[in-house]
């Protein structure tokens, strides 16, 4: 059964929905976790935006969103250029990010964030 966990502004892609596993972004030892884990189809959580968190792994993402920021943020130019959906202004539902953690997610293209198992 699906459940909407939030919702933010589509500031890139977004045409179709973009499916992947929810990967939390907060600091570098995430990052590494991820990096380690050679997991691919994320859909990636930043509070803030930033590159340098998302170069890495850029390859594997099929989005990106954040908690802040807008479409001027360089990482929002970055995933229009690479024809990632981004999100910005993510607003989730109560303390969302750790049951959210490595599950099945959605992006719709109104920027909705969906749960999927």
């Amino acid at each position: 059964m699906s459940e909407r966990v939030g919702g933010g502004r589509m500031v890139s892609g977004g045409s179709e929905p973009a499916h992947g596993r929810f990967v939390a972004l907060l600091d570098v030892g995430d990052l590494l976790r991820v990096i380690d884990a050679g997991e691919d189809s994320l859909i990636a959580y930043l509070e803030h935006p930033n590159v340098t968190m998302m170069a890495t792994i850029e390859s594997r993402l099929n989005a990106i969103v954040c908690a802040n920021g807008d479409e001027q943020a360089h990482v929002a130019i970055i995933a229009r250029e690479l024809g990632l959906p981004f999100v910005v202004q993510l607003q989730l539902d109560g303390s969302e990010l750790e049951r959210l953690e490595g599950h099945r997610v959605t992006l719709d293209p109104d920027g909705s964030l969906v749960l999927d198992d």
